[in-house]
């Protein structure tokens, strides 16, 4: 008679293998691969320099050239601080919270809460570009708060004095609505004034630094939108829409300084191009040039003096 083995007795018949005892190191070991499992190495600008080249031109562009100068001239004076206390190159970049509240404390005996305020925008702007962290926190927006109660009287400059309708009124009865250059100022004061502009939204510092992309150019001009023949102008860049079209409403005025009928004269005259800055004017080399801020202001004073007005900045503007 055949006997039929089962493989279960089979398995019966083998000895069974003793278990190892696990070390104390194996055991922590398998438990801290189960908590923080093996990752790759981390995504820096290191391992991708195309991306990073990349992200500091696109960050660079998010402030005006101008812009940078000042936030230049601020992180100098920080420079000169951390220099003269000591403090080596090393813990300023970037620089702990400690560091950035006690040179705000030191600006706090001899300048404006504002002008505190914007050093520090000039400092977070140099770590940004520098692709580290700024470490400002609440402890530096309190002692910046607290600076601003503090700010010394002789450390703020007296209020600009606002142009007023009587002083356009002034210009229009001294400059000349046929001459290149005084319809261009006219235009440029009207709108400026009745548009509740900076002037620094419309006219460069100097010719050079005219460019398509900053200030309006004719094209940036909108028809007649309204009965009452207002018309909006774009502005192609401002602190606050950065890159983005600015919306500027030119609202018809009833008065000698009525911006619309500035603006109508001035292009009738000068016939500028689309492309050319919107009050530029025939320069005496038979060339259109844009108006700057300084021959402006300096033909508007010239009349204004005249008549015991003391000399008007754009911040009056």
């Amino acid at each position: 008679m055949t006997s039929h083995v089962c493989i279960f007795d089979l398995l019966q018949l083998i000895p069974p293998m003793p278990l190892a005892d696990p070390t104390l190191e194996a055991i922590v070991s398998k438990a801290m691969a189960s908590v923080h499992p093996q990752l790759p190495p981390p995504i820096s600008a290191v391992s991708f320099p195309h991306f990073a080249a990349h992200i500091d031109a696109v960050v660079a562009n998010s402030w005006k050239d101008s812009t940078l100068a000042s936030y230049q001239l601020s992180m100098n004076r920080c420079l000169v601080f951390w220099s003269a206390n000591n403090i080596h190159s090393s813990f300023t970049l970037p620089a702990n919270e400690f560091l950035l509240c006690a040179f705000a404390t030191f600006e706090a005996s001899s300048r404006s809460g504002g002008a505190i305020a914007n050093n520090m925008s000039g400092i977070r702007a140099w770590h940004i570009l520098n692709g580290v962290h700024y470490q400002g926190g609440i402890c530096l927006a309190y002692t910046i708060h607290d600076a601003q109660q503090a700010t010394p009287a002789d450390s703020k400059w007296p209020a600009c004095p606002p142009v007023t309708i009587d002083m356009l009124i002034l210009l229009h009865s001294y400059l000349s609505p046929s001459n290149l250059l005084d319809a261009t100022c006219l235009a440029a004061a009207d709108c400026a004034t009745w548009g509740q502009a900076h002037l620094g939204k419309f006219l460069p510092v100097s010719q050079a630094k005219f460019s398509p992309c900053y200030f309006p150019t004719v094209a940036n001009l909108c028809p007649i939108s309204t009965i009452g023949c207002s018309r909006m102008l774009f502005l192609p860049w401002s602190k606050t829409a950065c890159k983005h079209s600015e919306d500027l409403f030119l609202g018809c005025q009833h008065t000698l300084s009525d911006p619309i009928a500035s603006l109508d004269n001035h292009l009738s005259i000068n016939l500028l191009l689309l492309c050319l800055h919107l009050f530029a004017y025939l320069g005496p080399s038979g060339s259109f040039v844009p108006l700057t801020k300084q021959k402006f202001l300096s033909c508007c004073n010239d009349v204004w003096s005249q008549h015991g007005y003391p000399a008007i900045s754009g911040h009056s503007f």
